[in-house]
């Protein structure tokens, strides 16, 4: 499964930049605006139920009241949340939708995935970030165990719905390369994620996935080519992440016009990595970054 020019754009939790993340009307618009794949944060709820959250405490991204907790809330009752803008100041179009769309869980996003393949004649890939393994298994709850019999219910990874497992922890991911290596747990693709320092990845990833800040020249960083170049010898592929287009989120040097919201250059951080012939973009903006890789080629 390749992208313009052999390369994937990851919408990260959809397009938040236009839609409330993680909602089922986000991960469409993503694929609408050139997504390849579509990636999901997950958290357990209280009864084990994996939903799709980035941040524990509930509040940030839905109308829950401040401290109300992802792990002591049900299923049923985090799904029945409707999702808010996170930043509404940068992202005021977002935050127009508030209310509007309830959180998912993850067989939700899988089977929208399924029905997305079959309605657009081609593959739809399912990025699934774990979030806070250990601290889960701290309270009995067991995210792998729960992410596997999401998949067997819903019946991926397929060739038309391929699915990556990602996660900063190693123990997740090595627990699946054995299980999946040993014909235990279906094919998925393994993704190591890489924040601030770069540490080892475990026996068994397909992928190594990087902050921007340490691979992008124009964010600082000064070995990015040679790190990309040792995944790469290790047959492995290398995504980075977060491309974001407001001003508020690049360097002083792409920045465009004085407003934080405004949209700045973000065509120059994705031409960076191409030129380090990264495989894999996660964005909150598909559109533009499948536009500025259409100027790569």
């Amino acid at each position: 499964m390749v992208g313009v020019v052999g390369r994937l754009v990851i919408g990260h939790r959809g397009a938040p930049a236009v839609l409330p993340e993680h909602t089922l009307a986000g991960y469409r618009r993503a694929l609408d605006d050139g997504a390849h794949v579509i990636e999901v944060d997950v958290r357990a709820s209280a009864d084990g139920v994996l939903v799709a959250r980035h941040d524990c405490d509930l509040s940030v991204t839905t109308i829950a009241p401040p401290g109300s907790r992802v792990e002591t809330a049900s299923g049923a009752e985090v799904t029945a949340l409707p999702a808010r803008e996170r930043w509404p100041l940068l992202r005021p179009g977002s935050a127009a939708h508030d209310g509007r769309y309830p959180v998912p869980s993850l067989t939700d996003v899988l089977g929208l995935a399924v029905a997305e393949a079959v309605v657009r004649g081609r593959p739809v890939g399912v990025a699934v970030e774990l979030k806070d393994v250990a601290a889960h298994r701290e309270r009995g709850l067991d995210v792998v165990a729960a992410l596997l019999a999401d998949l067997a219910l819903v019946g991926v990874p397929t060739p038309a719905v391929p699915v990556w497992v990602l996660a900063f922890e190693p123990e997740p991911l090595r627990l699946l390369a054995t299980r999946r290596d040993r014909g235990l747990s279906p094919p998925v693709r393994l993704v190591h994620l890489q924040e601030r320092a770069v540490s080892a990845w475990p026996d068994g990833v397909d992928t190594v996935g990087f902050e921007l800040a340490l691979v992008l020249p124009a964010l600082g960083a000064r070995d990015g080519a040679a790190l990309t170049s040792r995944v790469r010898d290790e047959a492995r592929a290398v995504w980075v992440w977060t491309l974001r287009g407001e001003n508020a989120f690049l360097p002083p040097a792409l920045r465009r016009g004085p407003r934080p919201d405004g949209a700045g250059d973000l065509g120059s951080l994705v031409a960076e990595a191409c030129a380090l012939e990264v495989e894999g973009l996660v964005t909150d903006e598909p559109a533009r970054v499948a536009a500025a890789l259409s100027l790569q080629s």
